[in-house]
């Protein structure tokens, strides 16, 4: 049973609406509700994620879109490297292992021939940075990313490479 589904820019309303669900269940403790709202505001707007999709960003519901397992967008970079833009499950699936399955499903049928991936994740995000790390990746460096309106991403860059 495949567990993503590339979803089409006539989705964007059902990514923002997941997006805003997650996104108020799970980063609260980390950043706080004011900087979920701006980030919301400015990353997860229809015009925003038509942005993502007009950039060829690709789009995959995990599950499907009736179950809200959750989403991710990829970036291919060249015909071997990819970056992870999101990369969110619902409360409701997580710590059953469907992530690593996600994971393996992306870089064993989707993009087979990927040799590394990277992605950037709040340095705070300590359930997501332990996932990543049982997941083969490494941090590859750190940043403070300004993204306006006084905030800043207090970032890992971390990388996954094909052995």
């Amino acid at each position: 049973m495949r567990l993503l589904h590339r979803l089409k820019s006539s989705d964007v309303q059902w990514i923002q609406k997941l997006a805003n669900e997650i996104w108020e269940e799970y980063y609260p403790k980390i950043i706080g509700n004011d900087q979920i709202k701006y980030m919301l505001d400015r990353f997860y707007s229809i015009e925003s994620l038509q942005n993502d999709f007009d950039r060829e960003i690709l789009f995959y519901s995990i599950l499907d879109p009736i179950k809200k397992g959750g989403f991710l967008s990829i970036e291919k970079i060249d015909q071997q490297s990819l970056f992870i833009h999101k990369f969110y499950i619902h409360q409701d699936c997580r710590n059953t292992g469907l992530g690593s399955k996600v994971f393996q499903e992306l870089i064993l049928d989707i993009f087979p021939k990927t040799k590394e991936i990277r992605l950037k994740v709040n340095r705070f995000n300590v359930d997501s940075i332990n996932f990543y790390f049982k997941n083969g990746f490494k941090i590859e460096s750190f940043g403070d990313f300004e993204i306006g309106n006084g905030y800043v991403m207090n970032d890992y860059i971390m990388l996954w490479r094909r052995n």
